[in-house]
């Protein structure tokens, strides 16, 4: 009974064992799926937080991630800053949009203008926006910064005077360059009539610098919308256009047929009118389209406007029309532009040493023959072959004679090794084309082949980094002991050259370019050299200077006529300069001091020593007192009963030569810059004789007798309905004359009268003839100076044209 009863004993400690071990096993396999289903949920909550999900601040947070209220650095971060463009200022609440592959996240940037994350896993771009001002950077995966500069946009919505928005209205930005408004960039209006233009380019740098707003090629109310950077608004701005009409070019052959080939035609405004303009035209008076069938149209242009049509095509010349814009709203008008030329085409296949072409090669041509004047002839400087070697070019002007020209020379790049030469005798030319003909000049086949080796190195930049695709220059001295340029080439992906040279060669220089660097110091170098470095110097900083100057009220001068220089280390740099009333100038300089030397008329009136340049910021001068050295000289021109003249010149004289001239005004007077206050002037004004006034004083007035009446007789234009106009310029020996106005005589029939300065020679300036109806102008192209002798009436004065210049004037007019 006992073995019985310790038998059940251990039965029931087994089973109580086994229990307990199922159990165990049980609960341990629960908690190991627990965890697994835990892992698997916490991974899908990341990926779902890493697919665009836009986080707050508060929710970063809340989420203990770093916040934006701190400018301390913490490791692996990726530090955003974003500022002004303008001022470089910290921007604060701004909104940062950090967005890339399946990933999307906002944020607001502190009061310093910085937003801290981790940093990103994938290239992405970082956008921010506050107001109308906008900015975007894209950043390399890990990136540890990010700058973000916030430039202003303006919206602009233009309608019609019935209030209907209007599409295709370019409108433009505005600022001041040098005194004169000038269009920074223009977009055209949307469906909507509306546009978003940037407000910015490099010549904005002051937030209190004045831009303006207008639409181009048509008049607006109001006639400009005027702001700075400081007081912009984030409200639309509303212009409303007047009428308009519409101008529709034609490039055609000679033949009149339009061109299947694609033409560019450019339509502008003719500068040598007078008349007024809208406001924006004047600073962006040329717009462009390419050709469909012959035909491009421009839209929305404004009434009235006296403008000129011209095409543009790969080797052909077109001429220019002049003719009169739309008069009424809606008007449509149509002017063709024919091809005038042909331009001389040059051909050669270019092929290796084993006749294989070399195909989509960069090559240099020239030719080493002289024209008739002794100066050598030059081709056009590069051009690309195509995939079976060929390289075909358009000559600007025909060459000259072959008995004159010695060969074509092709020099083709070659990366990483020697470039190659071909040489070929110049052929005869062969006449082709229809309706006009094109002389072509084809050289066949060229073969190219390298010089024997020379030497071989590497290009790297100021970081010791080596530079792709930087190109090797060399030239060596030739028989004559004239410089010949070597055969150039290209470093490879690794930055290694090699270059050759003829034999004879024994000594030879060599340098190096690249894009944004300043070209290596230049080497001589012997034959046989395998390990030349060439190193290109980092490229120039330069920090802009600001200034203006003092002047004599009265005193405006033109543009280049004051000029600043910069001297340092005995090179000087010039500034650029609005010698208006503005009285501005600026520069761009190295940091450190400098000297400031003010020229005018050849003679140092100022000089600034000690002026500081500081690195990265606009440096503002102290402003130059001229006044006791630049003198404000008024003239005034009358009549012989003392009446002001108008619509004439004072032109001043240094030694009997012109040294510059300023108009006449409404009450005669004229006002002009000068380092003495007694001068040598010449004055003139229409219908009166110019005089000279030696040794004159300010305020002096100066009358002028009435000139002489001269009678002309040009050749006869048949039936046509066109009239010729022709511009005149004394070109004889009285000094006063001399520096007196062109002025222009339009005939209506074979007849004209004219008041004239002086009776004598005349040189015809210009020679057009014009369609009474359309207004279209066509250009007398005279091969020299035409020469006409004026006489007093009554005698009569002939004015002879060259025969050529006049048939081909008349055949472009006439279609004929």
């Amino acid at each position: 009974m006992r073995a019985v009863k310790r038998l059940v004993l251990v039965l029931a400690v087994a089973v109580l064992a086994l229990l307990a071990f199922v159990l165990r096993s049980k609960t341990s396999r629960h908690d190991v799926a627990s965890n697994s289903v835990a892992t698997a949920e916490s991974s899908d909550d990341s990926r779902e937080n890493s697919l665009a999900t836009v986080e707050t601040e508060a929710q970063r947070q809340a989420n203990g991630a770093p916040t934006n209220a701190t400018s301390v650095s913490t490791p692996n971060e990726l530090l955003i800053e974003v500022v002004d463009a303008q001022t470089q200022a910290p921007v604060s609440g701004a909104q940062v949009v950090i967005a890339g592959e399946e990933l999307e996240r906002e944020y607001t940037s502190d009061e310093l203008g910085h937003v801290r994350v981790p940093p990103t896993t994938s290239d992405v771009t970082i956008s921010s926006s506050l107001g109308r001002r906008r900015g975007e950077v894209e950043i390399d995966a890990g990136a540890t910064s990010a700058r973000i500069e916030l430039v202003a946009y303006v919206a602009v919505e233009v309608t019609d005077r019935a209030g209907r928005p209007v599409a295709g209205v370019e409108v433009a930005v505005l600022a001041t360059d040098l005194g004169e408004w000038v269009s920074s960039r223009g977009v055209s209006t949307d469906a909507r009539g509306r546009v978003e233009i940037r407000c910015v380019d490099k010549r904005v740098t002051d937030p209190t610098t004045p831009l303006r707003i207008a639409t181009t090629w048509v008049a607006c109310t109001p006639e400009f919308h005027e702001f700075t950077l400081a007081t912009l608004r984030d409200e639309v701005v509303h212009l409303v256009i007047e009428d308009t009409g519409s101008v529709e070019i034609t490039a055609t052959d000679s033949r009149g047929t339009p061109l299947e080939t694609q033409a560019a035609v450019y339509l502008r405004v003719d500068r040598r009118s007078r008349e007024a303009r809208p406001f924006a035209l004047a600073a962006r008076a040329q717009l462009w389209a390419s050709t469909s069938h012959g035909v491009a149209r421009f839209d929305h242009v404004g009434l009235g406007l006296a403008l000129v049509a011209v095409g543009s095509a790969s080797g052909v010349e077109f001429t220019e029309r002049f003719f009169r814009g739309p008069r009424t709203p809606d008007e449509v008008v149509r002017v063709t532009v024919p091809i005038d030329k042909l331009l001389p085409a040059i051909r050669a296949r270019l092929l290796d040493s084993d006749g294989k072409p070399l195909a989509k090669r960069l090559c240099e041509m020239w030719t080493d023959g002289p024209t008739s004047d002794g100066v050598p002839y030059w081709l056009p400087g590069s051009g690309w072959t195509d995939d079976q070697g060929t390289l075909h070019a358009y000559l600007s002007s025909p060459p000259p004679p072959n008995e004159l020209l010695d060969q074509l020379q092709v020099r083709v790049r070659n990366p990483a090794t020697r470039g190659l030469l071909g040489r070929a005798s110049w052929p005869q030319k062969i006449e082709t084309g229809e309706g006009l003909p094109r002389d072509e000049y084809d050289f066949g086949d060229v073969v190219c082949t390298a010089d024997p080796f020379y030497c071989a190195g590497v290009v790297i930049d100021a970081n010791d980094a080596r530079v792709v695709g930087a190109k090797i220059r060399s030239s060596y001295q030739g028989s004559d002991g004239q410089p010949v340029r070597g055969v150039p080439t290209c470093t490879d992906v690794d930055g290694r050259f090699e270059l050759g040279a003829p034999a004879t060669v024994n000594e030879m220089t060599v340098d190096a370019t690249g894009k944004n660097c300043m070209p290596s110091d230049v080497q001589i170098v012997t034959r046989g050299v395998h390990d030349l470095v060439l190193r290109l110097r980092p490229a120039e900083v330069l920090f802009e200077a600001k200034g203006t100057w003092i002047a004599q009220d009265g005193v405006t001068i033109d543009e280049g006529e004051l000029v600043l220089e910069s001297e340092f280390g005995g090179e000087r740099h010039w500034c650029s300069s609005d010698w208006s009333t503005a009285h501005q100038f600026s520069a761009k300089l190295e940091a450190g001091v400098h000297t400031l030397i003010v020229s005018f008329d050849d003679e140092e009136v100022a000089r600034i020593e000690g002026v500081e340049i500081k690195a990265n910021e606009t440096n503002e001068l102290a402003p130059i007192d001229l006044r006791s050295r630049i003198h404000a000289l008024t003239f005034r021109v009358v009549d012989e009963n003392g009446a002001p003249l108008r619509d004439g010149t004072i032109n001043v004289l240094r030694g009997g030569e012109f040294l510059r001239d300023a108009p006449l005004g409404a009450d005669g007077r004229a006002t002009l810059p000068s380092l003495t206050t007694i001068v040598d002037v010449v004055a003139s004004a229409a219908g009166r004789r110019s005089r000279l006034f030696a040794g004159v004083e300010n305020g002096a007035t100066l009358e002028l007798p009435r000139g002489i009446r001269a009678d002309l007789r040009a050749p006869s234009l048949g039936d046509a309905d066109l009239a010729l106009v022709v511009e005149l310029a004394y070109c004889g020996a009285d000094p006063a004359a001399a520096y007196s106005d062109s002025f222009a005589i339009a005939f209506d029939g074979e007849r004209a009268s004219a008041e004239i300065p002086i009776a004598g020679d005349y040189c015809v300036v210009d020679a057009a003839l014009v369609q009474r109806k359309s207004g279209a102008r066509f250009e007398l192209e005279a091969a020299d100076v035409t020469l006409v002798t004026l006489v007093e009436a009554p005698a009569e004065s002939v004015l002879s044209l060259p025969a050529d210049a006049l048939a081909a004037a008349l055949r472009a007019a006439t279609g004929r």
